[in-house]
C-alpha cells in the first residue's frame, strides 16, 4: 500500500482504498492440549486483545515503515500467549474440521485459564 494523500493505493492492483472506516478482522490459529482451531475476532473484541485501535495500528505500522511480511509488534505479542476464548459454534460447524469460529470474548486471567486447562487434560 502506498499512501496518496488521504487514500491508499494498492501497489499490486492499483485499487484505491479510502481511510474512512478501518475495522479489525483478526483470524488466528489457536492450539491447546486437546486440539487446534481457527478463530476470528472482529472490531472491539480484536481491539481489546491487540490493545490498540485498528486506525492507530495502521498509523504506527506505516510510521515505522515495516515490510508487509513483518507483523506489527502489537500482533507479534499475541504469539505464544495463553488465553481463554468464548466462541460461537453453529450447527453446521460441528463436524467440519476447517470451520472458523467467531470469538465473542476472551479472558487472560491465569486462574480461570488453569481451571479450563485442567478440564481439557481430563478428556
Amino acid at each position: 500500500m502506498v499512501q496518496q494523500g488521504l487514500v491508499f493505493e494498492c501497489s499490486t492492483c492499483q485499487q484505491i482504498y479510502n481511510d474512512d472506516i478501518l475495522r479489525y478482522k483478526l483470524q488466528l490459529e489457536v492450539i491447546d492440549t486437546s486440539a487446534n482451531a481457527s478463530i476470528v475476532l472482529y472490531d472491539q473484541v480484536a481491539e481489546n486483545l491487540v490493545g490498540i485501535s485498528c486506525h492507530d495500528l495502521r498509523f504506527l505500522f506505516l510510521e515505522e515503515r515495516k515490510e508487509f511480511q513483518e507483523l506489527p509488534d502489537q500482533l507479534e505479542r499475541l504469539i505464544d500467549r495463553t488465553l481463554l476464548f468464548r466462541v460461537t459454534v453453529r450447527n453446521h460447524q460441528v463436524h467440519k474440521p476447517m470451520s472458523v469460529f467467531n470469538v465473542s470474548n476472551f479472558e487472560d486471567d491465569p486462574n480461570l485459564i488453569s481451571q479450563h486447562d485442567q478440564f481439557t487434560r481430563e478428556r
